[in-house]
């Protein structure tokens, strides 16, 4: 968003004093429930 307007997906430009730009990503939540299997997801986070 620049100033509240919706910008389209490439856009170049200048910013001037004054102006506000926010810019919006999506997290990376992974892939698949955390608990799905705890024994399997600790080896993973151990490196074993």
């Amino acid at each position: 968003l620049l100033n509240g307007e919706a910008l389209p997906a490439k856009a170049s430009g200048e910013l001037q004093p004054g102006d506000r730009l926010a810019i919006e990503t999506p997290g990376g939540g992974g892939l698949g429930a955390p608990n799905a299997d705890g024994d399997q997801i600790a080896s993973d986070r151990l490196g074993s």
